[in-house]
Parts: C-alpha cells; structure tokens; sequence
C-alpha cells in the first residue's frame, strides 16, 4: 500500500507526501520524494 501511495503523490507532481507511518517503516526509503512523518522523536518507541 506504502507504495502505491507513493507512485499516486509521484503522479500529481506533489513535491512531499506526510504520512502517519513512524520514521523507520519502509516508506521512507523511497528516493522519488520527500516523505514526512507526524510522528515526532519523542513518541517512537
């Protein structure tokens, strides 16, 4: 699922995509875009 939201914000040229996943899923390996969590430092675990 990580994925296809990826290549969706790809194809309307989004400059960054913000995803509730925590900083260590693999969504925010991709290189294709800038990925942003809403999880701060503090609340991973």
């Amino acid at each position: 699922m990580d994925a296809l939201h990826v290549a969706a914000a790809i194809s309307v040229n989004a400059v960054e995509l913000v995803t509730n996943e925590k900083p260590e899923r693999s969504i925010h390996r991709t290189k294709s875009i800038q990925v942003i969590s809403i999880w701060s430092n503090s609340n991973t675990s």
